[in-house]
């Protein structure tokens, strides 16, 4: 499928799945390359934002930013532009990197749940002894075992990447369609785990905030206790509880949908390739399916960085150049302040 002749396709036999693949991937890149190095950049210009946590979304921004980069390849092989055997060698090694780069950008996602799931559920002493820096970069590097997997595959033969279905991506070999779809379902698995384990924690944690409130708000000895009289003054501690009962409810609704948020559009996203992958005698993925999980690259941002307070304020900073509003600024940002000053 990957042959020579396949570049010679007709541009005009373009089909609807491949203009709306065309379409996702020239949007994935776009947004992609913006929202990423927007997370960059603003970890870069706030000292804020250079938390231990972060690291893991700002190796996520690098990854997902190569991914989207690789983007108009797919989007010059989809609509038929300059397709040579020159070209075909290029549709291969993005292919190659293509895989790699969405399975590392995977992997970082359940890097990120699993943290985020142990800074909440365990003791801040366990936390900061688990993650150290030296430990942080190492299971960042560990993430280059799934490029070298693909790599191996690649050049052992096992798999062949190049045009398949209109798009340079992973074309023939079991072995690569079992292990990613495989893979995939795992970390779909694990990062579900994770959120709900994290719901299920603050939920309980909010729920005994409330029993201790309420405790407090009501009489410790009913018999010893004078009642007021008036109307309003008896509705003082009801009004008090029933504000703080309203606040945790906004809460638990907050968190919730967060959760729901992050676990439904990567189910979303990778659902597609799991099926794919698992369906006997058709690994070869469609180009909507690579479309739609490589669209994960222009979420990330939005989900991780977007819904931050910080992250917020400081692409506001950034998107109207006001470096100056920055709180905590690195040193970078303060010499780019006296430099346009």
């Amino acid at each position: 499928m990957s042959s020579v002749g396949n570049f010679t396709e007709d541009a005009s036999n373009m089909s609807v799945q491949r203009i709306i693949a065309a379409w996702l991937f020239a949007t994935t890149s776009f947004l992609g390359v913006l929202g990423n190095i927007l997370v960059i950049v603003a970890v870069s210009l706030s000292c804020r934002l250079q938390t231990k946590t972060n690291i893991f979304v700002v190796a996520l921004a690098v990854i997902d930013l190569v991914n989207c980069l690789l983007l108009p390849v797919q989007v010059m092989s989809l609509i038929g532009v300059g397709r040579s055997v020159s070209f075909g060698r290029v549709c291969t090694v993005t292919g190659v990197a293509m895989s790699a780069s969405m399975g590392v950008s995977v992997t970082i996602l359940v890097l990120i749940a699993f943290n985020r799931f142990y800074m909440i559920t365990k003791v801040k002493t366990d936390y900061t002894r688990l993650y150290t820096t030296r430990n942080i970069v190492a299971m960042i590097v560990a993430c280059a075992a799934v490029p070298s997997f693909n790599v191996v595959l690649a050049a052992s033969g096992l798999a062949k990447f190049g045009l398949d279905e209109g798009i340079c991506s992973h074309a023939e070999g079991n072995s690569y369609s079992y292990t990613a779809g495989a893979w995939l379902l795992v970390s779909l698995l694990i990062i579900v785990i994770c959120y709900v384990k994290i719901y299920q924690h603050v939920k309980r944690h909010l729920r005994s905030i409330g029993s201790e409130e309420h405790a407090k708000g009501s009489p410790q000895d009913a018999s010893t206790v004078e009642y007021p009289k008036t109307t309003e003054l008896g509705e003082g501690p009801k009004l008090v509880n029933a504000e703080f009962a309203q606040r945790q409810r906004e809460l638990e609704s907050k968190i919730t949908t967060n959760m729901l948020i992050i676990i439904v559009l990567f189910f979303l996203c990778v659902t597609p390739s799991i099926i794919i992958l698992f369906v006997p005698d058709d690994h070869d993925a469609s180009s909507i399916t690579v479309a739609i999980i490589a669209f994960n690259s222009c979420l990330n941002p939005i989900v991780y960085a977007w819904k931050h307070p910080v992250f917020r304020h400081v692409f506001k900073c950034i998107i109207t150049r006001q470096i100056t509003d920055i709180k905590e600024p690195t040193r970078w940002a303060r010499s780019l302040v006296e430099t346009h000053s």
